[in-house]
């Protein structure tokens, strides 16, 4: 069997969140944007994580472990709808994020498993004109 590419994981993840979240109350996307819509998803590899090619011995280069980011943006950091939106994200419910994507752990049977390893809450980011917008976080390691 072979393993799943990472532009496949990407859409898989993306297919995920839009068959729960739906796609008219937030921008979904597999790659990182310059200028979002808020509020955004995306996912992206974990800049401090390495993608390890070699957990265990086995055909085809044994287990692979590849750590992405989904990340959730949701508007000005003292806009109180947008901590609502990030409340609706983080817990449980229709807009939770980790349910979305531990809904089908092999994401359609792309990979052999995932799993939702945490969630960073309201973090900060700089958007490209320089304002700040408030968003969260969440580990999601892949076994392709």
């Amino acid at each position: 069997m072979a393993l799943a590419t990472l532009e496949q994981i990407r859409a898989a993840l993306v297919a995920a969140l839009e068959t729960k979240l739906g796609t008219t109350d937030q921008q979904i996307v597999g790659y990182v944007i310059r200028n979002p819509t808020l509020p955004t998803i995306w996912t992206r590899l974990k800049p401090d994580v390495p993608i390890v090619y070699h957990e265990a011995m086995g055909a085809k280069g044994g287990v692979q472990v590849w750590s992405f980011l989904v990340e959730a943006y949701a508007g000005d950091v003292g806009d109180i709808a947008a901590q609502q939106t990030l409340d609706q994200y983080v817990s449980s419910g229709p807009k939770c994020i980790a349910e979305a994507v531990l809904a089908d752990q092999s994401l359609g049977g792309v990979v052999q498993s995932l799993k939702v390893v945490q969630c960073n809450a309201y973090v900060e980011f700089v958007r490209a004109d320089g304002t700040p917008a408030i968003g969260a976080n969440w580990q999601v390691d892949v076994y392709p």
